[in-house]
């Protein structure tokens, strides 16, 4: 492999989701105009767990 062609795998990942964890991912519309999206527990556990393998801040 080619340096450039490592470089552009870089960072690069891919996570394969059933359509269950796909509708649970998706927040619910707020009622309210510029009120915050509500997220299921399993969405924040997942976003934590990837948090936690791939060593990120939290941002």
């Amino acid at each position: 492999m080619l340096y450039g062609q490592g470089m552009a795998w870089r960072g690069d990942i891919t996570i394969c989701l059933s359509p269950q964890a796909i509708q649970a991912w998706t927040a619910v519309a707020s009622l309210k105009p510029g009120g915050q999206r509500r997220y299921s527990d399993a969405v924040i556990e997942a976003a934590l767990a990837l948090r936690l393998v791939f060593r990120l801040a939290f941002r």
